[in-house]
């Protein structure tokens, strides 16, 4: 299945435009989280120095009618996004019959593992938490309003948190 994907970074401020395009390029690490259309790890990228989340999803699990079409219209929204409140994209590539989208790491991961106690109960957020994450969130829904795009999954899953605080 062939996929063209953008190659460059957008705006990842690092310095430097091109990531490593195989998976040779990164040394993966622990799974920190799973999506509709794949898993996403933990990786370090020893040419660029940076620890970053890469989802690998695998193309021949995408069955439904434009599913391979819709995810690269998202990855190419996403490559050219560059505001600090919306997850910061480096790269994608297929390797084999996956595709790897590079991404910015949020260290404290999605919105719902923060909330979710070590029994798995749902724990409540300081007030303070709440609105530092609602600030941001808002922030990256604007950003993305303001360029005529709606994201149309917000959920505690899908918003991360970064160890600074800031959520994407």
């Amino acid at each position: 299945m062939e996929m063209s994907a953008p190659a460059k970074a957008g705006g990842s401020g690092y310095g430097r435009d091109e990531w490593p395009l195989e998976p040779s390029g990164y040394e993966l690490r622990d799974e920190v989280g799973i999506s509709k259309h794949g898993v996403v790890r933990r990786a370090y990228c020893p040419g660029c120095q940076k620890e970053v989340a890469i989802k690998v999803v695998n193309l021949d699990t995408l069955v439904g009618e434009g599913e391979v079409d819709r995810l690269h219209a998202q990855t190419t929204l996403l490559s050219s996004m560059s505001d600090e409140h919306v997850i910061q994209y480096h790269c994608s590539f297929v390797s084999k019959q996956e595709l790897w989208i590079v991404m910015e790491y949020a260290a404290h991961g999605s919105c719902q593992l923060v909330m979710t106690g070590d029994d798995g109960a749902v724990q409540p957020l300081a007030e303070g938490h709440i609105a530092a994450i609602l600030s941001s969130v808002t922030r990256g829904i604007a950003y993305l309003h303001a360029r005529e795009h709606a994201h149309r999954d917000i959920k505690a899953a899908n918003i991360m948190v970064h160890e600074d605080g800031r959520a994407t």
